[in-house]
């Protein structure tokens, strides 16, 4: 408010030859394209919530008491690191949590969320979704947060910059000048 933003930048990258996920949010070093700056005592806070289903081809997660029962008895706080975890049998398991920020328990469903890949190939086009919580990362100037997603890794790993692809910052930006330009009334 008051005229005033953050830029923040979100890269999704897929590990090679993994089945892991790392999303990094960085909150550049470089005034905003759009707005005033921040004062530097003003603290920024992400929430991120993740929505999770459980199927496959032949379904889609539907909430109902059966639905809420198999969630709530399959996820549970990760130890030692700020996530949780998602293990409906012995061989599948999902992970997800931050290297540096906050995981919060605060379960909660989503409904009827679209799938439109699905709808064009003539399957049902939306489920429920599931989530257990939410996280909080401080993002300062300058700085990145990340959060891993993964049904690979039962233990935390290093996150390896290298295998990060980041694009340009300046080509993220709009070239589009009358597109700047709304988005420079909407703020």
């Amino acid at each position: 408010g008051d005229g005033r933003s953050v830029e923040i930048y979100l890269l999704a990258n897929m590990i090679p030859g993994e089945n892991t996920t790392v999303l990094r949010f960085e909150r550049p070093s470089v005034k905003p394209l759009f707005g005033q700056e921040l004062p530097a005592e003003c603290h920024v806070r992400l929430t991120v919530r993740f929505d999770i289903e459980d199927r496959n081809f032949h379904w889609e997660t539907k909430r109902n008491e059966s639905a809420e029962h198999h969630f709530d008895s399959n996820v549970e706080e990760l130890q030692g690191r700020a996530g949780f975890a998602f293990q409906p049998d012995e061989k599948r398991r999902l992970e997800i949590w931050t290297c540096a920020g906050q995981y919060h328990a605060a379960p909660e469903w989503s409904e009827n969320l679209p799938h439109p890949i699905e709808a064009s190939r003539g399957m049902t086009g939306h489920g429920d979704g599931f989530s257990p919580g939410w996280f909080e990362l401080p993002l300062r100037r300058g700085e990145t947060e990340d959060i891993i997603v993964t049904a690979d890794h039962s233990v935390p790993f290093a996150v390896d910059d290298s295998v990060l692809e980041r694009p340009d910052v300046e080509d993220s930006r709009p070239a589009d000048e009358a597109f700047a330009s709304r988005l420079n009334r909407a703020s």
